[in-house]
């Protein structure tokens, strides 16, 4: 199987990782209550790039199945011109849809998808800004 070609305009944004406390990590105050998709998350810089870390709320968090099977990388983030397109050039490449656009939290204005693909895993598209 070839790699996905998700060619021109996909920008990786950031990378999403699983932490255990996430008050251990950063002020209380960078901390967002994401309900939507049960989670805490923070943004952190480490040089060029962004990590999102990730904290469940609580047990039906998809976010602490995959923790409570030992995993801490949990996704990659692109963002994308066009989200819709980004989709289906997705699909294409053999990922699927695991939840339609939605408006962000954490991206005010900005649209999220979710496609998981069993090579390469789950994958978020952040659409580009509504101007």
């Amino acid at each position: 199987m070839q790699p996905p070609d998700f060619g021109y305009g996909f920008r990786l944004h950031h990378i999403g990782v699983y932490v255990e406390k996430l008050s251990d990590l950063v002020q209380i105050e960078k901390i967002i209550k994401d309900p939507r998709q049960g989670v805490y998350l923070s943004f952190i810089k480490l040089g060029d790039s962004t990590i999102e870390l990730l904290q469940p709320i609580d047990e039906k968090s998809p976010v602490f199945a995959a923790a409570s099977r030992g995993q801490k990388l949990l996704h990659l983030c692109y963002e994308v011109d066009d989200l819709h397109k980004a989709i289906q050039t997705c699909i294409k490449s053999e990922f699927f849809l695991v939840r339609s656009p939605v408006t962000a939290v954490a991206f005010p204005g900005q649209e999220i998808a979710w496609l998981f693909s069993k090579n390469f895993g789950l994958i978020e598209l952040l659409g580009a800004k509504v101007k």
